[in-house]
């Protein structure tokens, strides 16, 4: 079975099936009040700023380019998540996208738009 685009999806949406499947099936314990307690401790502040950052990432994507809006999301989710130093948020933003875009891209065969038009980038 070759290795597409979709396989990595298909595979996640079968085991999330079958793990959800398993739980409804499967009696467990009854603890509900320790788990109501977990959500009260839950930090919803950074979970709401990373589903922002998530949604800018999706709107910048195309204006600015891969590169640099997924550069941008890393930095900046790498800051909400606690991440004290800039230079290695940087560096890792860039480094990880950069191999992301050549795998996606030439591996995968998914043409992304690496940068904006205004600096080089075709669309």
């Amino acid at each position: 079975m070759p290795f597409k685009p979709n396989t990595m999806p298909l595979g996640l949406a079968g085991l999330g099936i079958l793990f959800s499947s398993l739980l409804l099936l499967v009696p467990g314990n009854d603890e509900l009040e320790k788990d109501a307690e977990g959500w009260r401790g839950f930090a919803w502040k950074s979970t709401a700023l990373l589903i922002g950052l998530a949604i800018g990432y999706a709107l910048l994507l195309r204006p600015i380019g891969f590169i640099a809006s997924t550069t941008l999301f890393i930095v900046l989710s790498s800051r909400v998540l606690g991440e004290t130093n800039f230079v290695r948020s940087i560096s890792t933003g860039l480094i990880s996208s950069g191999i992301i875009w050549y795998l996606v891209d030439d591996v995968l065969g998914i043409y992304l738009v690496a940068l904006p038009a205004i600096i080089g980038g075709t669309p």
